[in-house]
């Protein structure tokens, strides 16, 4: 009795020990797994369904003015580019040819991305 109780024990340890487990997602991972959406006081009410799309070859692409149109934009616009990690904590968005924009990350989890450029509030984006 004494053996198979020890022999369970030996192999309820080898199971549950062998069990994988799911590394967590890498900031890129994080940042292109889906579109992000402003949200928060920084935005106006139209644009914060205007989609932004991070893609893991380091393009994004910015659909303004998709769904509820903004006054101060005539049209609807698509900016891309292209966008880098920075240090460990800074996204940099590179567009236009000649212009870029570096924010610092304050978070980024799978739900909610949070940016500040140095200038007034941060800029808080959801999926």
């Amino acid at each position: 009795m004494k053996k198979s109780a020890f022999l369970f024990l030996i192999l309820s340890i080898v199971l549950f020990s062998c069990k994988e487990t799911t590394p967590p997602p890498t900031r890129t991972q994080l940042l292109t797994d889906e579109n992000w959406f402003p949200d928060g006081d920084g935005f106006e009410e139209c644009e914060k369904d205007d989609p932004f799309d991070f893609e893991d070859d380091g393009t994004f692409v910015i659909l303004i003015d998709e769904g509820i149109p903004c006054d101060s934009v005539p049209d609807k616009q698509r900016l891309s580019g292209f966008w880098t990690f920075y240090l460990d904590n800074k996204l940099i968005l590179y567009y236009d040819a000649d212009e870029l924009d570096t924010f610092l990350i304050e978070n980024l989890t799978e739900e909610q991305l949070i940016l500040y450029s140095g200038v007034g509030d941060s800029l808080i984006f959801k999926h």
